[in-house]
């Protein structure tokens, strides 16, 4: 027995292994050394070390302590608790860096880099830039430093963002905002306002851009959606640009226009197997790759006018056999007007397959069961309205799907075969097209005045227009479109924490789609004047008087004057998609993108473990309180002003039905509401089992297995 810190008697290590290897013995006195800092966070320093102490075996490392230490304040799940891990997660990387470095965080800014670039994490381009300006970078740096970070912040910067040696993360997140920042704009005033706004989480990035630049690793794009033909060398193209396009970190939306089962193939000689086979090749193309922190991941996307349709509906059911069931990718439907309209009127809709075959008449409100059913099932069924796509948008060719996590709406084409993709000859103009988006958004519940919000736009639309320039293309033909469209996605996060800070609601739609308009109107201005002040060239393509309020389907009247923007030539194809923000809304202090929050203590699953989101007190609206009809309203109220699309989540509680199930009719009605006020899909259908909200299993594998760090930030 020895003596704790606070002199009670109690079992406590007696050895403690050093980081060096040598064995001392164990010395309680050294945790109270941590007593100073808690008790600025009103936390009782003596309480938790003897409880630590008292839950540590009899010989123990130093690292084993410190995460002891770490662990026991979480799982107090309060804010001054919380506060207090902040310091030691981040102490631990400083020792990280001192041990593997030799330098730490404290250290002159260029020292760190060299030391970062000496052990061939940071390029050399960056030390010559920090160098050859050292006192202004360092009084950025010096800007950047007190800046405090949550836990959860530094846990998820620690755990998926910072560079590592070994395993151990060895940037701070200040230091390596900064080096993000000058890899992208070199040591401008671009560079210190986007380190500046990473740091204080008034922006989001997503994580191929916060794991890589500064080393190098400029595959920036988030999303690729890709299309595949009716043809074996089309097919073909569509299978490898998955699995290359996984391999680059970037999510996948994929369609194959190919022939149904049944369909005659070769004259009539043999008969289509459809496209089971031809799914199944794809979702083990994206498996092939591990993406830095994830696996890769894939949405298809099919026809509502298929011949296979109630099949394909089924593959994710977990009541499909095994032999024919593909659960582990999801699906969307694609839908139209037409459709829509034959719901409401009970009609059937006549099937057709790629090359005109006539199948059979289904009753639209059976095929639309079927959906919603395999929704319910399974909560990631997901939708696409063609229609809709294709009207309010400033695109000229046809959009025919979405992404991963359906909030892109860009044109794609089939290549014909490989020479199409990777032809060499000069200016060759391919066939097909793959559709890239490159995305980031704006922390809304950081940002207080509308002069503000205009300045993150402007910096997060210049950033991801640089990471276009910089990001490598599978060919020159790819990479020509690449830079003729531009299309970007710049969306909002910390909605939640923006309607609470003002005693809003889900339901105040006129704030919210004022709101919207800002941020449109601010991501629209930034991209023209890349074209008037920086004399970028503008994009073709795209409608050039089209502006959101032409096809908006809201009565509210636009607030800003939009013709003295239009037909103004821009630098960008789209500005506006609204992602899930699962990994960045940690690290920026925000609640999930437009979505309401769950429960007050927000557990984010991660490979290493649970990081502990703890939502403002002025956030008092939850997720399951709010019914489809508000969550319709709010994402009508952001589309209206989004010329993408937006990943829109809805919450499900059974418990709430007779039965504890939702009637066939409530989902229909919901479904035909959503479809007329103009939202462009549907993500996730969220179910809280009676588990007040919390992450079930499947949400927990979303995280990691959806389209986190590449569509999802």
């Amino acid at each position: 027995m020895s003596l704790s810190i606070t002199g009670q008697e109690n079992t406590a290590p007696t050895s403690v292994l050093k980081r060096d290897g040598t064995v001392q013995p164990f010395d309680a006195s050294k945790i109270h050394r941590w007593a100073e800092y808690a008790a600025k966070q009103r936390v009782d320093w003596h309480e938790v070390a003897d409880a630590v102490v008292a839950r540590l075996p009899s010989s123990v490392s130093t690292q084993e302590i410190h995460q002891a230490m770490i662990d026991y304040c979480l799982a107090k799940e309060t804010l001054e608790h919380s506060r207090v891990a902040s310091q030691l997660v981040y102490a631990q990387i400083r020792k990280n860096m001192r041990v593997k470095l030799g330098v730490d965080d404290r250290n002159r800014f260029y020292d760190i880099v060299y030391a970062l670039w000496d052990n061939g994490l940071w390029q050399f381009d960056i030390l010559k830039l920090v160098g050859d300006n050292e006192e202004l970078v360092e009084s950025w740096y010096q800007h950047l430093y007190p800046v405090h970070l949550e836990s959860w912040q530094v846990m998820q910067w620690a755990n998926k963002y910072s560079l590592k040696v070994n395993g151990a993360p060895v940037e701070t997140p200040h230091v390596g905002a900064l080096g993000i920042a000058i890899a992208i704009h070199g040591v401008t005033e671009d560079a210190f306002a986007l380190a500046d706004a990473i740091v204080t989480g008034k922006i989001n990035l997503p994580t191929p851009v916060l794991n890589g630049c500064r080393n190098g690793d400029f595959d920036s794009i988030s999303c690729s959606v890709i299309t595949g033909g009716d043809t074996v060398d089309s097919i073909g193209v569509a299978e490898h640009l998955a699995y290359k396009m996984t391999a680059k970190k970037a999510g996948i939306g994929i369609e194959m226009r190919t022939r149904a089962a049944g369909d005659p193939v070769k004259g009539g000689r043999i008969r289509h197997l459809g496209k089971h086979p031809i799914y199944a090749a794809i979702d083990k193309a994206v498996k092939m790759f591990t993406q830095v922190s994830r696996g890769g991941s894939a949405t298809v996307t099919f026809s509502v006018y298929d011949p296979e349709i109630m099949t394909l509906l089924r593959l994710k059911s977990q009541r499909t056999p095994l032999d024919t069931r593909i659960d582990k990718m999801d699906y969307s439907m694609s839908y139209d007007d037409a459709f829509v309209e034959a719901v409401i009127k009970d009609e059937r809709i006549k099937t057709v397959s790629v090359i005109g075959r006539r199948g059979e008449s289904i009753p639209a409100r059976e095929i639309l069961k079927a959906f919603l059913t395999a929704r319910q099932e399974t909560g990631r069924i997901y939708c696409f309205n063609h229609s809709e796509a294709n009207r309010h948008t400033p695109f000229i060719d046809e959009i025919t799907l979405s992404n991963l996590c359906q909030e892109i709406c860009l044109p794609t084409k089939p290549f014909e075969n490989m020479l199409d993709l990777y032809n060499p000859t000069e200016g060759y103009e391919s066939k097909g097209e793959i559709a890239f988006c490159s995305l980031a958004a704006v922390n809304v519940s950081k940002i207080s005045q509308d002069w503000e919000h205009e300045d993150i736009a402007r910096i997060a639309v210049r950033t991801v227009d640089a990471l276009i320039d910089k990001a490598p293309a599978l060919s020159p033909a790819v990479g020509r479109r690449l830079q003729a469209r531009r299309s970007l996605g710049i969306g909002i996060t910390g909605l939640a924490g923006w309607l609470g800070e003002r005693s809003l609601s889900y339901a105040d739609v006129d704030s919210i789609e004022a709101l919207a308009e800002l941020h449109y109107w601010s991501c629209l201005k930034a991209s023209i004047e890349l074209v008037e002040v920086d004399g970028k060239a503008p994009v073709s393509g795209i409608r050039a008087n089209w502006l959101p309020i032409d096809t908006k389907r809201t009565a509210k009247a636009p607030t800003r004057d939009w013709e003295s923007l239009r037909g103004r030539p821009r630098r960008n194809s789209v500005l506006v998609a609204h992602m899930p923000t699962e990994s960045s809304a940690v690290f920026s202090d925000a609640p999930n993108g437009l979505y309401p929050v769950r429960r007050s203590v927000i557990a984010k699953a991660s490979r290493y473990g649970l990081i502990r989101y703890i939502a403002p007190a002025h956030i008092v609206e939850r997720a399951w309180s709010l019914s489809d009809d508000v969550m319709i309203g709010m994402y009508s109220a952001v589309q209206a002003y989004t010329d993408q699309a937006i990943s829109a989540d809805y919450y499900v509680t059974p418990s709430q039905y007779p039965d504890g199930k939702v009637p066939m009719s409530v989902l229909m009605k919901n479904w035909i509401r959503q479809a007329k006020k103009g939202v462009k899909t549907m993500y996730y259908s969220n179910t809280n089992d009676d588990n007040g909200g919390a992450f079930s299993n499947m949400q927990t594998e979303n995280a990691e297995d959806g389209c986190e760090g590449s569509c999802k930030l």
